[in-house]
Parts: C-alpha cells; structure tokens; sequence
C-alpha cells in the first residue's frame, strides 16, 4: 500500500533532506525531493504528491507561506502538508504553522521511528478518505443509475400505455376510413379519430410534462428520487444538500402536486402519473 503513495520532502539543506528521504523511502514510500519554496510548488503542480513534508524556513519562500498557498489553492486539493523545523520548534511556531492549513508539525530532531510513524498515520488518514469518497461516489453511480433505469422505464410505460389506446380507440376507425367510399361516412369517421388521438394523448402529456413544469430543477430532481423509492436520508447524501433541505422540498412538491394535507402516498401519486 505504501508504494502508492508518493511524498515530496522539501528542505534546503542536502543532509536533513537526503536522511528524510532514506527514512521514508526505507518505509516503502515514493519519495521526491525539493530544495526551495518555488520548486515545492512546481513539483506539487506537475507530480501531485499524496503528501508534502516542507521545512518552514527555506531560502525563498517561507515554508508556511507555502502551505497556505497549496492549501487555499483548489486544485491541489486533498494533498496532506506537515510542516517541519529544528529551528522554530516552540509552541507559538507550531500554532502559527498548522494555522496555514499545515495538517501536522514535526519539530526536528525526531526519531526515524517516529517520523515513521507521524507519516503512517498521516496515510490512515488519507486512505481512510479516500475509502469514504469512493464509497460515496459509488452511491450516487448506484442511485443514478437506478434513477436512469426508471425514466427509461417510465418513458417505456408512457409509450405501451399510448399505443394500447390508440390500437384500441384510432386504429379500427383508421381501417374503416380506408375503406369508405362516401366523403359523408370520411368526414363522420374525421372527428372519432381526432377525438380519441386527443384522448390517448392528453393525459400522458399533462400529468408527465405539465406536472414537472411546475417544479424547480431541484424539486424536479428530488421527486425522481423519491419514484425510484429512495429515502429523504438517501436523497440529501446524493444531492450533496441536507435532509431538512430535501424535506422541505417534498412539502413544496406536495403542495404543487394539491395533495398537501391529505394522507396521499408521493411516492404513489408521483409514479401514477408517470
């Protein structure tokens, strides 16, 4: 597992560098190396390190002026910086260190085992957020796909449901209609089949499209969840919003739909009109 994660160990001075870089490489990890401030940020541009371990006093830039730019920066973002320093080691450069953003301090000298060890958990950390974020993106992938597999299924069901009607109430009249040899029986026949195409049509056309025009994006989104049978609990992790959030979205949805108040089922309601 080390081996997938690659540390950038930037300090100016070759022989506190060249010892970090022999501990951590001896730990399993990929190790690159960086002499000043600018190169830090360079090498973190172009080779994304999981991790950074930047000395604060470097000859250009300071290694905390450093670590606030990484980490106001999105696009370094999730990239772990532990600021380092046998020179400022006191209580009151450890504060201002970590209040750059620094995800921990190490005063110098430490042991190899401990260094070691700093690290390791520093890598829990990151692994243990990674897991959570590809867990989380694997929901939504789920619940997307669960929500395209009912809009395909509903527009399935709207097209079976228009064409039963139609073979019902317009196809026979069309078959007579090839066959009238009067204009008077065509010109009474005109006004079923106009009548019963309005009828097949209609209700799919005002209860699946007129419905969501009076929805906002947000609420139209929320109610497609709630059809694919998806929680409150479940729509707000997915939505990136909160519960109470999407709670007040299906108040909103009810009461545009006129069953707020009644004992109603949404869930029910918002597939039968699908």
């Amino acid at each position: 597992m080390n081996q997938k994660i690659t540390i950038l160990v930037v300090d100016d001075d070759p022989d506190v560098r060249y010892a970090a870089v022999r501990i951590i490489r001896s730990a399993g990890y990929r190790v690159l190396e960086a002499a000043t401030g600018k190169e830090c940020l360079r090498m973190a541009k172009e080779h994304r390190p999981d991790m950074i371990l930047l000395d604060v006093v470097l000859p250009d830039i300071p290694g905390t002026e450093v670590c606030r730019r990484i980490k106001s920066d999105p696009g370094f973002g999730g990239m772990i910086v532990i600021l380092t320093s046998g020179v400022k080691t006191g209580s009151r450069h450890q504060t201002d260190g970590l209040e750059t953003g620094a995800d921990g301090y190490i005063a110098r000298p430490v042991s190899n085992r401990e260094l070691t060890a700093r690290i390791d958990a520093m890598v829990r950390i990151l692994m243990g957020e990674r897991d959570r974020l590809h867990k989380t993106v694997t929901e939504k992938n789920i619940a997307l796909d669960v929500l395209l597999d009912k809009r395909d299924q509903d527009k399935k069901n709207v097209a079976d449901a228009i064409m039963e009607n139609l073979t019902k109430t317009v196809l026979p009249y069309i078959d007579r209609l090839k066959h009238c040899n009067r204009l008077q029986d065509a010109e009474a026949l005109a006004p079923i089949i106009d009548a019963n195409i309005r009828k097949s049509v209609y209700p799919f056309a005002s209860s699946f499209s007129a419905v969501y025009r009076k929805l906002t994006p947000m609420e139209v989104q929320v109610a497609d969840f709630i059809k694919a049978g998806k929680t409150s609990k479940e729509i707000a992790g997915v939505l990136n919003i909160s519960t109470r959030s999407v709670n007040f979205h299906r108040v909103n949805i009810r009461r545009k739909l006129h069953i707020h108040g009644s004992k109603t089922n949404l869930r029910t309601f918002l597939l039968s009109l699908s």
